[in-house]
């Protein structure tokens, strides 16, 4: 009797790890939120044109300001690039040593976009319209 009772709440154990694993694996977003602050940051998918690449979309809001930043490193095929937001150009920055960095602010007067964890996000070659890095 009680290896039987033993072996059903291993088994219980084991799905409830698996759909935790799946969940995680499921949902790359990471969120924060404290009142009237909104944070999250969502990791970029690399294409094909640049396997080496990696990113990552961070925006943050709070009652006074809004904030995007974008990063990108270890590009090698372009000169520059051009950030996107729900379609949305954002500006384009030189790769310097491989990496860009936009950051848009209304603290520093800028009019970063509201974005949502389901936003769009897109890194492309400034020159050849090539996509780089993508989420959503």
């Amino acid at each position: 009797m009680t290896v039987v009772v033993f072996r059903k709440f291993v088994r219980s154990a084991m799905a409830l790890l698996m759909v935790t694993a799946v969940m995680a694996v499921s949902m790359p977003v990471t969120m924060a939120g404290d009142g009237d602050r909104i944070k999250f940051r969502i990791p970029l998918t690399r294409t094909s044109a640049e396997e080496n690449a990696k990113g990552k979309a961070k925006f943050e809001q709070r009652s006074d300001r809004r904030k995007v930043n974008i990063e990108v490193e270890k590009v090698a095929s372009a000169t520059s690039v051009e950030f996107f937001v729900d379609g949305q150009s954002l500006g384009t920055l030189p790769i310097v040593l491989g990496t860009a960095e936009l950051e848009l602010s209304t603290k520093d007067g800028d009019n970063p976009p509201t974005m949502t964890t389901s936003s769009s996000v897109e890194v492309r070659n400034a020159d050849t319209d090539e996509l780089i890095l993508s989420a959503n």
